[in-house]
């Protein structure tokens, strides 16, 4: 956890949150996830699934419903070894990241650090 953007004592943020869609790690449905975040009065939650971006569009919606401001990305994994953890800025960023995850599942399934280099 974090402090605000404006770093207030009022401000909570959580970092790299993890729901089921990230198999094997979460275990929490996008929804709960949020629930449980407003209830410690966290007011910035960030969402990097393992991999993909599978639960964003529902994570958006339940975090506008509870006034939770979202922050969308992704971690990127080889096995379980942390590679990249990206964050997107915007609606443009979520889409390079989807197109950046495209790319890695195109070129292999299991490798993505030793088949892709930018």
């Amino acid at each position: 956890m974090g402090r605000g953007a404006g770093g207030g004592l009022n401000t909570m943020t959580m970092y790299l949150c993890h729901s089921y869609y990230s198999l094997r790690y979460g275990t929490m449905p996008t929804k709960e996830l949020v629930v449980l975040a407003s209830s410690y009065g966290i007011d910035t939650l960030v969402l990097t699934d393992i991999n993909n971006t599978a639960g964003i569009f529902n994570f958006l919606k339940t975090c506008k419903e509870s006034d939770i401001k979202p922050v969308v990305g992704v971690e990127i994994r080889n096995d379980n070894k942390l590679l990249y953890t990206c964050i997107a800025k915007s609606s443009e960023g979520i889409r390079e990241i989807n197109d950046f995850l495209t790319e890695l599942n195109l070129i292999t399934n299991t490798q993505p650090a030793q088949n892709y280099r930018e």
